[in-house]
């Protein structure tokens, strides 16, 4: 006779695991060469606003990087008719 116990767990299967996303490996890989908030940086360039290149602004986020932002950093202050942008740290160079 099999106890309560077994009986429930052999209905149940194994969930499958779950797979990161291509940005959270971004993310992760990103986090090696991080920014800190306040840090200037130059925008060499931006898939997010290209009119942002060459520019310089500065590093809102005080964490890095994660899921919401897509592994990609805020950067204020870029511009008077632009608002802030994502970058990604390939894409940030300190200034």
């Amino acid at each position: 006779m099999s106890s309560p116990s077994s009986a429930r767990s052999a209905g149940r299967t194994a969930r499958p695991r779950r797979r990161t996303s291509a940005a959270f490996a971004v993310a992760v890989a990103d986090r090696a060469a991080g920014f800190a908030a306040g840090q200037r940086v130059r925008i060499v360039a931006c898939e997010d606003d290209p009119r942002a290149v060459g520019r310089t602004g500065r590093i809102v986020d005080e964490v890095p990087p994660g899921l919401l932002t897509g592994g990609r950093w805020t950067v204020h202050g870029v511009g008077l008719l632009i608002g802030p942008v994502l970058c990604h740290t390939r894409e940030l160079r300190p200034a």
